[in-house]
């Protein structure tokens, strides 16, 4: 603030705040895979193996806020460490009352963004200071009381262009959408409500490009559906548990029970077996086959390597391993795992050909406003162009899934908006 350029103090640091005499740090940084807290730099109140955010010192600099996990936290220049609140949904921002004897925090209910601020004494007792109909961050309280404050919009929508349609067009539903899959003929979308619309446990849904209302089907995260079109794949957020619903009539059916943790699900091309991307306690992630007449899921990839995009013929499968390396592997255990040719680092498949000769391949473009798809073939490792999306930096911010059918000829994608506004904000108690 007085001009030159800016100088490094110390390194891994995560956050930080002045006391407020503007002469020591309290710090939030990594020492050797762990999280610290000094105050002032150099001596350490509190350690752990888990992140700690947000350190806030007192206005009598006899204490330190933070938050650890899903907790409100205080810890005196000793390294007494007082708890003031749990069960905090997200990590908030914290700040302290003028007196110095309450720390404020704002925090959301189950499936809604951050809108309401609290404020808990050093005795642990919890009191509503305001709510807000959408999204509020706390950045600090000046010594006056006057709040400065952050107010969010982030939305996210559908785009689609089907089959004989030389445009997008936007099928946008409630305020959180994300696409999981696309009909062959281009005309229905099957997707979450992820936020406030879609309620805690989220909502899937599916909807015809021609503009029709969307059907909500049931509770969960949408990742794809049958090839005869009469079920939606889901899995229940709480419980990770994989569910069929049906799109006409028909009952809900739970597919898989507490012994794997379902991360992602999509339909072999037969229509009789599932690819789950999953997880055994105390074991790695990696993709198992199920049945859906009978029979529980049978693994089929080593730990550590796993993928749900599965080959027309359903004999080969895309899979990824932890340092995000993608290969074919042979579902019929008969020959052996390949890794893609002509993939660039941070390129991601997201879907077959038709034929199974090539794969659409999502590349963003490092510097540059638009993510690109293109075409790989499968056995030289040539890559041809396919389509590029160019952002607008005044409305959108990301792409985030695509969804292509096999024969390109029609996709969807997420589109995601973020704005925000600076608050001053007065009158509160």
């Amino acid at each position: 603030m007085t001009g030159g350029a800016p100088r490094e103090l110390l390194e891994g640091v995560t956050g930080a705040d002045w006391d407020a005499g503007g002469a020591r740090l309290a710090v939030t940084r990594n020492v050797n895979g762990r999280s610290r807290l000094e105050f002032p730099i150099g001596k350490t109140l509190y350690e752990s193996a888990e992140r700690i955010d947000s350190p806030r010192v007192s206005p009598s600099g006899d204490a330190v806020a933070f938050t650890h996990e899903d907790r409100v936290a205080i810890v005196n220049l000793a390294g007494e460490t007082k708890t003031l609140i749990t069960g905090v949904s997200r990590r908030p921002d914290v700040a302290w009352s003028p007196n110095g004897q309450e720390v404020w925090f704002s925090t959301a209910r189950v499936g809604q963004p951050p809108n309401i601020l609290h404020a808990v004494a050093r005795s642990g007792e919890l009191r509503l200071v305001a709510e807000s109909p959408g999204g509020l961050a706390l950045y600090d309280i000046a010594s006056d009381g006057r709040a400065l404050m952050n107010r969010v919009d982030t939305r996210k929508g559908l785009m689609v262009r089907a089959r004989g349609h030389a445009t997008e067009r936007d099928l946008s539903w409630l305020d959180y959408a994300h696409v999981a899959d696309i009909s062959e003929d281009g005309s229905v979308l099957l997707f979450s409500e992820a936020g406030l619309g879609g309620g805690p446990g989220q909502s899937v849904y599916l909807r015809k490009t021609d503009g029709s209302p969307a059907i909500r089907l049931g509770e969960g995260t949408a990742q794809g559906w049958s090839p005869d079109g009469k079920w939606a794949l889901a899995i229940l957020p709480a419980k990770a548990q994989l569910v069929l619903l049906p799109t006409g009539a028909g009952e809900s059916r739970t597919l898989t029970d507490a012994s794997i943790a379902c991360r992602a699900a999509q339909w072999f091309p037969d229509g009789k077996r599932i690819i789950i991307v999953g997880q055994e306690a105390g074991r790695g992630v990696r993709s198992y086959v199920l049945r859906v007449d009978a029979g529980r899921p049978q693994a089929v990839t080593p730990e550590g390597m796993a993928g749900t995009l599965i080959s027309p013929d359903g004999l080969r499968l895309i899979v990824s391993n932890q340092r995000g390396q993608f290969s074919l592997f042979p579902l019929e255990r008969s020959g052996e795992v390949h890794p893609i040719a002509g993939l660039a680092p941070g390129d991601e498949p997201i879907q077959w050909s038709a034929d199974g000769s090539s794969i659409y391949v999502r590349r963003n473009l490092e510097g540059t406003a638009t993510v690109r798809v293109i075409r790989l073939d499968l056995s030289t490792g040539a890559a041809a162009p396919w389509k590029d999306f160019v952002l607008d930096p005044s409305r959108t911010s990301s792409v985030v899934p695509i969804v292509i059918t096999r024969d390109g000829r029609s996709y969807a994608y997420t589109y995601g908006r973020y704005s925000s506004d600076l608050y001053l904000v007065t009158g509160l108690r």
